[in-house]
């Protein structure tokens, strides 16, 4: 359901329109906060500017006005109580509830607005981004009209796919993320009994949503020693790499769970996380361990403000807790783009010339890892993979160089093969 303290309601005069007696028809104004969706909706009432502005606008209404005022609160008083029990506000489900038609049917926006809805209030701010932009996408290619549940088949899905590859619109990675957004519309309305079984377009028999490539997005062990030794050419430079080098010493946790470390996470030697990105997705969550280094300890020395009598306050002070979540995550997200680019180049700088960003520690800490000789096991339970095959995909573009390592290991031997003895062989077997 749908919080609707986030509805705002509004009486507004309608000054672009009014009849010959010079009355101006009185207009309810409505906005969701969250969705950022906005509507007017007609009310019995029409006023004279004067009228208006004495009734409502004016914190004493004068006698002669206050019977008028009574009026407009109640009419306030009755929205507000058809938007409490509908759960939420749609347009046309409200018109068609509050004048007596009866509930409207809902639609692919209804269910979409309510994932988007409960995503934001749950703190899924990108979530609720991806479904945003999921609908937009699919609206747009409809004419710029909400399709109908039964108009998504199978073969509108694949011209879907086609028209956005095609034209350049999307990349396949992003087709499928919004495609998955809508295939959870569809699972969540048959499951609310608004769309039948026969109905969906996914599946073994249906759409198959495409998987993006796994472009190579770590770094060699040589090339990480190079980023470690080299020394950083500005202030933001150097942040960017103390933070880069945090996170792949921390098992590659990413940027946002660092900077959503408290106070009361850490202990002598080590810090304790739990990924926020799997937080409301995995049954059983089990707090990640991480233990400090000499480097990573001298990281919150010189960037936090670790204090154990405010055990609640973050580490990094890039965040605080007066910050709502919309506020958290526009600074989380500012703060990521000015460590990527001051990153980037550094390492451009000293001759790394792949389009470095900072998942690249998280990537790098897994294929060294492994490279290494840790057991993909191990590597995934790091990660907070829910599956080996998570953490497999990570190692795309690598295994050509294992397997030529495997064959090196492998000949060994036949490096150590006494050259007379070889010779002994040869003759043996001609």
């Amino acid at each position: 359901m749908e919080n609707t303290d986030s509805i705002t309601l509004s009486l507004e005069l309608n000054k672009n329109h009014k009849n010959k007696r010079g009355q101006h028809s009185v207009r309810l104004f409505v906005f969701n906060s969250i969705t950022k969706d906005k509507c007017y909706i007609k009310t019995p009432f029409k006023l004279l500017k004067a009228d208006f502005e004495g009734a409502w606008l004016k914190k004493n209404s004068k006698a002669k006005f206050r019977n008028l005022r009574m009026e407009m609160l109640k009419f306030l008083d009755s929205v507000d109580s058809c938007i409490l029990e509908l759960g939420r506000f749609d347009k046309d489900e409200f018109k068609s509830v509050f004048y007596g038609n009866g509930p409207q049917k809902k639609d692919l926006k209804y269910y979409y607005d309510k994932k988007i809805t409960d995503f934001t209030e749950s703190g899924g701010l990108g979530t609720a981004d991806q479904y945003q932009c999921s609908y937009k996408f699919i609206k747009k290619y409809n004419n710029d009209k909400v399709p109908e549940f039964n108009q998504i088949t199978p073969k509108w899905l694949i011209k879907f796919d086609k028209h956005c590859t095609d034209k350049g619109l999307l990349t396949t990675s992003s087709i499928g993320m919004y495609l998955r957004c809508l295939k959870s519309i569809f699972n969540l309305a048959i499951h609310e009994g608004a769309v039948s079984n026969d109905k969906y377009p996914f599946g073994k028999f249906g759409y198959i949503i495409p998987k993006g490539e796994n472009i190579k997005k770590a770094l060699i062990k040589e090339q990480v020693q190079k980023l470690y030794e080299s020394k950083s050419a500005t202030p933001y430079q150097k942040m960017s790499k103390d933070f880069w080098f945090f996170s792949y010493l921390s098992y590659g946790l990413n940027l946002k769970d660092i900077l959503m470390i408290k106070n009361k996470d850490l202990e002598e030697g080590f810090f304790y996380f739990e990924r926020k990105k799997t937080l409301h997705t995995v049954k059983t969550r089990i707090p990640i361990k991480v233990y400090l280094t000499d480097f990573t300890k001298e990281v919150i020395r010189q960037y936090g403000d670790y204090n154990p009598d405010k055990p609640q306050d973050y580490v990094f002070d890039i965040l605080n807790i007066d910050m709502n979540d919309m506020e958290k995550r526009k600074r989380k997200k500012n703060f990521n783009r000015k460590i990527n680019q001051h990153f980037l180049k550094f390492a451009n700088s000293i001759g790394i010339q792949e389009n470095v960003s900072f998942s690249w520690a998280r990537h790098s800490f897994a294929t060294i890892a492994i490279l290494s000789g840790v057991r993909f096991e191990v590597v995934s339970k790091r990660l907070t993979h829910t599956s080996v095959e998570t953490t497999m995909l990570y190692f795309k573009g690598f295994e050509e160089e294992t397997f030529q390592e495997i064959n090196d290991k492998i000949l060994d031997f036949s490096k150590k093969t006494d050259a007379n003895d070889s010779s002994n062989l040869t003759k043996h077997l001609l």
